[in-house]
């Protein structure tokens, strides 16, 4: 659903890009669920939950290594937070507390830093 959802802003297309994201979801016993997002370096723990998305937007001739601003970085979690928020409603089954990780990778190969 995540991938569905997820869009890649206009200023990504052509450039790489590779961030991870922990997600803190807290689901109560009447379902109503709320979540914390942050983007994260490092490793990851042993026995955790994760989506990838992962898009090739063009041949690799025509992409480009930048660096991006901090306002467009600000403007991506925006974008991942977003579609958190419009995913279907998680139920509740007795875990109450769930961290999802998120790669969000653009035009490279998944790997981990």
């Amino acid at each position: 659903m995540f991938i569905e959802l997820a869009e890649v802003p206009e200023n990504y297309w052509d450039t790489y890009l590779y961030r991870m994201y922990k997600v803190s979801y807290t689901v109560t016993p009447d379902n109503v669920l709320s979540f914390e997002s942050k983007f994260i370096k490092g490793g990851l723990p042993d026995d955790n939950l994760e989506f990838t998305f992962l898009i090739m937007t063009n041949p690799t001739p025509k992409i480009k290594n930048i660096d991006h601003s901090d306002f467009q970085l600000s403007l991506l979690d925006y974008k991942i937070k977003e579609t958190l928020s419009v995913m279907p409603p998680w139920v509740y089954n007795v875990q109450s507390d769930i961290d999802v990780f998120i790669h969000y990778v653009i035009n490279q190969n998944l790997h981990r830093q």
